[in-house]
């Protein structure tokens, strides 16, 4: 069992954590990997190397989580939503008991960019976008909500071990460019994480995305080892169920929010 002290009044009384596992952060990926997508709920992960898109969900009574990816939309979403009326066992009470849910979305890939006319000092610029909210729970004790995006764009493959980080609030952006050469090709790694963790009747809410977008000049040509890297918004078969279900267990979580407003 795993124990927390929640705060310095409560320093003769353990916290006991319910959750769906140990909660995930950022792993370095695998820098021998070309690309791939790796999404986790808890402590239950999938995807993983050479994939190019993901999607987990969870639902419960105390909490849910969801992680999706793709890199064909250059989109990652993530959130943890807990209730502020658990169903919690017999031997502890919302001053005793942690409820949490957490979630993490992560993609990576090699993307080779030439130009077509030889032209000199073609600039790309691009950004890395994130939007979402935290709000504290009823039972939380301090903030409740812990949210954080890590990403990286440059010419080093060992960025993909140690990608920079940012703490999130409501709007996040960090701006970059680069410039391609006139001959040859350069070669870029590409990665970007985002991680939301909340308990006790908090919500880390960042469904609405975590994304990258960058202004391609005309002569500018691409291609990428997932060979899919901003071609488009379609997942793959095998995710477009899960897609659905994601999407669902949004629009279930807001008819619980509505009704904890009202209740409130």
């Amino acid at each position: 069992m795993t124990f927390r002290i929640p705060h310095p009044l409560a320093l003769a009384i353990p916290m006991v954590l319910l959750g769906s596992g140990a909660a995930q952060a950022f792993q370095p990926v695998n820098e021998y990997a070309s690309h791939g997508v790796r999404v986790c709920n808890g402590n239950r992960c999938t995807g993983g190397d050479l994939q190019t898109a993901g999607n987990m969900a969870t639902n419960s009574k105390n909490y849910s989580e969801w992680a999706a990816a793709s890199l064909a939309d250059g989109k990652l979403h993530a959130l943890a939503d807990t209730t502020n009326d658990p169903d919690l066992p017999s031997y502890c009470t919302v001053l005793t008991c942690n409820w949490w849910g957490s979630a993490e979305a992560e993609v990576w890939d090699t993307i080779e960019l030439s130009t077509k006319n030889h032209a000199a000092g073609e600039v790309v610029n691009y950004s890395f976008s994130m939007d979402g909210t935290k709000t504290r729970g009823k039972w939380a004790w301090g903030n409740g909500t812990y949210a954080t995006a890590r990403y990286y764009l440059g010419t080093s493959k060992s960025g993909f071990s140690g990608p920079l980080g940012v703490d999130l609030g409501r709007n996040n952006i960090v701006n970059g460019s680069f410039t391609v050469p006139a001959d040859g090709v350069l070669t870029l790694y590409y990665l970007a994480d985002i991680y939301v963790y909340a308990e006790s009747g908090s919500v880390a809410d960042y469904s609405n995305t975590m994304r990258f977008d960058w202004d391609l000049p005309d002569d500018v040509q691409v291609t990428s080892a997932s060979g899919v890297f901003l071609a488009g918004t379609v997942p793959e078969p095998g995710n477009a169920a899960l897609v659905a279900a994601g999407f669902g267990l949004l629009a279930w979580l807001a008819r619980r929010r509505q009704g904890r407003h009202a209740s409130a």
